[in-house]
């Protein structure tokens, strides 16, 4: 019996961080953040991912920008996002000079 095929996602660095800082939803036009709860919906994708539903990839570029956060971070923070780093879930994609430009060109449209 084949094993079921799990579903691959990406995350950029900045849906770790909405993690991570518990963040709401909100869109242009509003002043209050949503009731849909954007940490929640991460946190759901995560135990989708525990339960082998799926695999959350991510480019080694994150390790480095995840610590980017607002001022300094206390290493206990570090501690915490090198660990969520660490899940069996977690796929880290290597950079190569492709990628690297690529990158380069995403974050000069959409920064």
């Amino acid at each position: 019996m084949s094993a079921k095929k799990r579903e691959l996602i990406y995350w950029d660095t900045c849906i770790f961080f909405a993690f991570l800082k518990e963040e709401k939803n909100k869109t242009d036009h509003q002043k209050e953040a949503t009731m849909t709860d954007r940490h929640q919906e991460i946190a759901m994708l995560i135990e989708k991912a525990e339960k082998k539903e799926l695999i959350i990839a991510t480019s080694a570029i994150t390790i480095t920008e995840a610590f980017k956060l607002d001022g300094e971070i206390p290493e206990e923070d570090i501690q915490i996002i090198r660990s969520f780093l660490l899940h069996e879930f977690i796929q880290i994609i290597n950079v190569d000079r492709a990628i690297g430009y690529k990158t380069q060109d995403i974050r000069q449209k959409y920064h």
